[in-house]
């Protein structure tokens, strides 16, 4: 493949540096993790403390995580309704390299009312054991309710630094806020989103996505009818060098047996830098016949710089597309848009 990995300039990275300030929970009255970990126990994140920090986890709602780097295993960490977690300047979570094709370092499963401040994840993708599968997840948001991201960083995952899917008894995500992000050098995706309802998505700075397919800076790919793509909101969006694609819209897997999907999407102060394509569509429905998704995707103005592709791409199958999408874009990309789009149904480029 011919890719190679950009450092992220620091005009877009500034803004996480003091990471405690920019997001700040008052620490007096929370659990420190640290009192939670052995005696003599070290600072440099070579001993894995998985165990010590889930029991913190487990016993308390409100915890900060020490200033220094953790080490934990595949076994990843399990966060529980109405908990507040706060990391410090110099915490991290480190992951021990593993085989697994499928790991969770932060599992926000089946849950309500979580707010994450500063979290720091850093995965195994570079000194990853095994080869198989692409599910090496930084944060995962499944089946849950009410969950803010303040300033997150996840970087060097196996498979996605952010991924939004169902659980074996939830098939939807609701009311989460994701807010000055970071997501760089992930292996399949920076985001996915499989299914939500009501997402904002503010600020994200999403970057060097490679090593397995998609390789999109975010994802929006719902795999079944059951899934739910509805009022996502993103703003302030920047893509750089992210393998393939900047932004994917892939909803083909909408239409089926029940009826309930209606799709909205608005995308606002989207810019892709790098990499191949800005912003790849595909909505022609998998399952033809079947009751199809309505709705409407809104994308106001985006901005491309030196795709070595194209700005957009239309997936073959748009033709039979059913969602309306509205793109507003500038002059001099306004010719080039038509002629990605053409024969797409339902797509209107307008300048």
């Amino acid at each position: 493949m011919d890719w190679v990995y950009i450092k992220i300039p620091a005009k877009f990275v500034s803004q996480f540096s003091a990471r405690s300030k920019n997001y700040f929970y008052d620490t007096k009255n929370v659990y420190k993790i640290q009192d939670g970990l052995p005696k003599n126990f070290v600072k440099d994140g070579s001993v894995d403390y998985t165990a010590y920090v889930q029991n913190s986890l487990d016993n308390h709602r409100k915890v900060l995580f020490p200033d220094f780097p953790v080490l934990i295993n595949a076994k990843g960490l399990t966060i529980s309704s109405n908990s507040i977690i706060v990391f410090n300047k110099n915490s991290k979570i480190k992951l021990v390299p593993n085989d697994k094709g499928d790991y969770e370092m932060l599992r926000i499963h089946d849950v309500e009312n979580v707010t994450l401040y500063n979290a720091n994840v850093e995965g195994d993708r570079y000194k990853h054991i095994g080869t198989k599968w692409e599910w090496g997840m930084g944060i995962s948001i499944r089946g849950s309710k009410n969950v803010k991201l303040f300033n997150s960083v996840a970087k060097y995952c196996w498979g996605d630094g952010i991924y939004l899917g169902i659980t074996e008894k939830s098939s939807n995500n609701v009311n989460i806020t994701i807010t000055n992000t970071l997501l760089d050098d992930n292996r399949r995706n920076g985001m996915s989103i499989i299914t939500a309802e009501n997402l904002w998505v503010n600020n994200l700075v999403v970057a060097n996505s490679h090593g397995t397919s998609p390789m999109a800076g975010v994802d929006i790919e719902p795999d079944a009818n059951t899934d739910v793509i509805k009022n996502l909101n993103f703003n302030g969006i920047t893509s750089f060098n992210n393998a393939t694609h900047g932004f994917l819209f892939a909803l083909n897997n909408l239409a089926g047996t029940i009826s309930h999907n209606e799709v909205n999407i608005k995308v606002s102060k989207f810019n892709a830098i790098y990499g191949e394509l800005g912003m790849s569509f595909k909505l022609g429905q998998s399952n033809i016949g079947a009751n199809v998704p309505k709705g409407l995707i809104t994308i106001d103005k985006p901005q491309f710089y030196k795709l070595k592709r194209s700005n957009f791409l239309s997936y073959e199958g748009n033709e039979l597309n059913p969602i309306q999408v509205k793109i507003k874009t500038n002059t001099v990309d306004f010719e080039k848009a038509n002629v990605a789009f053409k024969g797409a149904k339902n797509i209107l480029v307008t300048k």
